[in-house]
């Protein structure tokens, strides 16, 4: 049982490949999703050591003996290693990433989708090794999935890759993962144990290759029917009803279960940066929320957190002020120009708001561009401009932030 000796060094391996990415904070859906990616080699392992397996049966006579005992209890007697193994492997992955990103408990949908992925490749590695000797059926196995999980990801169009089973580009803070891509890949897998079954059934040659290519064709029909037309990430906007509000002065708070412990200092910071901001002219919404902007209510401002119950008093106003800057536009001629004067106008909030002097340095010690003026020297002037001077001044570089083309420098001066 190869699967058993190998089983330190693929766990090993999963640890591993899981320390290389970086799931959003303490979100266990995206630490789980990201934990799986391993499975572009944990597959192949499985399929690999099955095909061994399956071979071996070949070879010794076996497989076609007149054993009471059925077919399918014969091959899950010599599978159950591989697939617990590779199992595992996953699972040790997954609690790396989790424990990476802050912990939590981790989610059962990728961990699910994964393990059917394993059963379903390995069912089919034993088959190739019962068909074929194992010096095509061992390569074979390795290099189907292997590409599967690999190279189909990276092609187009993109929604390929949603019915794989790897999910490693799931998810921001504020996405969940789909029902979709779950379904899809579910459907594929059952797919190709089907195939399998009848691959290796006593049926005529001819039932056989078509009873395989119907299998296959409408899972992966309905499976891409279903996925097509999404983005490269396998996810959703994740359910408003998983937040948690609280409220502050005028305003309401609303953040991530796994940022609650931030809900509290923000509470107390709040009601003393917006009094500041409205002294200093700056106009603030009423909600403040880590809700995805298209799915949260207008005119509210979107928060993005992190640290886990560590921001402090800075990082408070320093989320709090850029969650007042605008959306960047699309533009046709490669891109926003524009987005490299926002530092300017979160400066100005994060100064009003009450940021200390050394902090705000620490943060905005240089502009995006040498020509461009000291962030610093502006936020001073700002800070003793007349009220009228600071809305001017705030249109204007709100209007610059808007632009796809060239502005003058001179606009980020205070008159």
């Amino acid at each position: 049982m190869p699967a058993l000796f190998l089983a330190p060094g693929l766990v090993a391996g999963a640890i591993w490949y899981a320390s290389l990415v970086h799931p959003a904070d303490a979100y266990p859906v995206s630490a789980t999703a990201l934990g799986t990616a391993g499975l572009a080699f944990i597959v192949p392992f499985a399929a690999a050591t099955a095909a061994w397996e399956g071979s071996r049966l070949r070879r010794g006579g076996f497989w076609h003996g007149p054993w009471v005992r059925p077919h399918a209890e014969i091959l899950a007697d010599r599978l159950w290693p591989a697939v617990v193994v590779s199992i595992v492997a996953v699972l040790a992955g997954v609690e790396a990433s989790v424990l990476e990103s802050g912990g939590g408990l981790p989610d059962g949908r990728p961990i699910g989708v994964a393990a059917l992925d394993i059963v379903a490749f390995a069912a089919a590695g034993a088959a190739t090794g019962l068909l074929l000797p194992f010096a095509i059926a061992g390569p074979l196995a390795i290099v189907v999935p292997l590409f599967w999980l690999a190279f189909v990801p990276a092609m187009d169009p993109v929604w390929l890759r949603h019915i794989t089973g790897m999910f490693r580009d799931c998810c921001a803070a504020t996405e969940d993962l789909s029902i979709r891509p779950i379904v899809a890949s579910s459907l594929v897998d059952l797919g190709i144990l089907a195939a399998t079954a009848f691959a290796i059934s006593n049926v005529t040659e001819i039932r056989r290759g078509i009873a395989m290519g119907a299998s296959l064709v409408v899972a992966g029909s309905v499976a891409t029917a279903l996925v097509a037309g999404m983005s490269y990430a396998p996810t959703s906007n994740r359910s408003l009803a998983d937040l948690t509000c609280a409220r502050a002065s005028a305003a309401t708070i609303c953040v991530w279960p796994e940022h609650q412990a931030d809900l509290i200092p923000m509470v107390r910071v709040l009601p003393t940066v917006l009094a500041r901001w409205s002294d200093a002219g700056i106009p603030a919404p009423d909600l403040f929320t880590e809700a995805e902007s298209s799915a949260a209510p207008a005119g509210s401002a979107t928060l993005v957190l992190s640290g886990g119950g560590a921001l402090g008093d800075d990082g408070i106003i320093e989320a709090l002020s850029s969650s007042l800057l605008p959306t960047y536009p699309s533009c046709l001629n490669g891109g926003s120009t524009g987005w490299q004067v926002a530092e300017y106008l979160q400066a100005w909030y994060e100064a009003a708001a009450g940021m200390p002097d050394a902090s705000l340095a620490a943060r905005h010690e240089r502009p995006f561009d040498p020509s461009y003026p000291p962030v610093m020297d502006v936020v001073q002037k700002l800070s003793r401009a007349t009220l009228d001077s600071r809305l001017a001044w705030t249109t204007r570089v709100t209007g610059i932030t808007q632009a796809c083309g060239d502005w003058a420098v001179d606009q980020l001066q205070v008159r």
